[in-house]
C-alpha cells in the first residue's frame, strides 16, 4: 500500500503505522527512520500524528543508543506541535525532555517533562486512549508513580474493553512500573505477567 501511495498525508499515515509496528516489535533502528519520514509527511496536515510519530521515533533512537539523534528528533517534535493543544504539547514535551535528560542536560530537559505532566493533570486528555500511555510515561520521567498508575490503568482498561491486545503489553508494563514505584508489588507482578503474556501473543517481545 505504501508503494502505491503518493499523497503525503496518506503515505505518512501508512508509514506511521509501519513504524509503530517496527517500534513495538523491537526493530528500533528501522523504526526511528520510518517514523521520522512519516512525521515529515504529516507535519503540515496532521501535526498531532507527526508529533506522535516523533515521540515513538525518539524512543526507538534512545533504545539503540542514538542519543543525539533523539535530541534532534525531540526538537523537531517541539517545532511541529501546537502548544495550545494539550495532546500535542504532551507528545512534543515527553520526547524533548527525555532525550535531553539522557544526553546529560537535565537542566534543559526537566522543564519539558514538567510541562508534559502539567498537560495531563486531571482527565482532560482521557477522551482518547492513545494519550494515556504517553501520559503514564510522563509520570515515569518525573517519578510520579501515582500518576503512572492512574493513566496506565485507564489504558489497560480501555484495551480490555475494546479487545485491543496490541496495546496491553506497553500499557501493562507502564502500569507495573507505576505499581512498583508505589510499593504495590503483587499488583505490579500481575500487570507485568499479563503484559508479557500478551506481548508474546502479539510478537512484542
Amino acid at each position: 500500500a505504501i508503494v502505491d501511495t503518493d499523497a503525503p498525508p496518506a503515505r505518512g499515515a501508512l508509514l506511521h503505522t509501519r513504524g509503530t509496528i517496527e517500534h513495538f516489535v523491537g526493530d528500533a533502528t528501522r523504526a526511528h527512520r520510518t517514523l521520522e519520514e512519516a512525521a515529515e509527511l504529516l507535519a503540515v496536515e496532521d501535526p498531532r500524528q507527526a508529533c506522535l510519530s516523533l515521540t515513538e521515533a525518539v524512543g526507538s533512537a534512545l533504545f539503540v543508543g542514538e542519543v543525539e539523534r533523539a535530541v534532534s528528533l525531540g526538537q523537531r517534535a517541539l517545532a511541529i506541535a501546537d502548544a495550545e493543544r494539550l495532546d500535542q504539547r504532551l507528545f512534543a514535551s515527553v520526547p524533548r525532555g527525555a532525550s535531553l535528560l539522557l544526553a546529560g542536560r537535565p537542566e534543559e530537559g526537566l522543564p519539558f517533562l514538567m510541562r508534559a505532566v502539567d498537560a495531563i493533570r486531571g482527565d482532560v486528555l482521557e477522551d482518547d486512549p492513545r494519550n494515556l500511555t504517553w501520559a503514564a510515561l510522563a509520570g515515569w520521567w518525573v517519578g510520579d508513580g501515582e500518576l503512572m498508575v492512574r493513566k496506565a490503568t485507564g489504558a489497560v482498561e480501555w484495551a480490555r474493553e475494546h479487545a485491543a491486545p496490541a496495546l496491553l503489553p506497553w500499557a501493562g508494563m507502564l502500569l507495573g512500573l507505576g505499581l512498583i514505584m508505589t510499593g504495590r508489588w503483587r499488583e505490579a507482578r500481575a500487570a507485568l505477567v499479563e503484559g508479557v503474556a500478551v506481548g508474546r501473543l502479539t510478537s512484542q517481545e
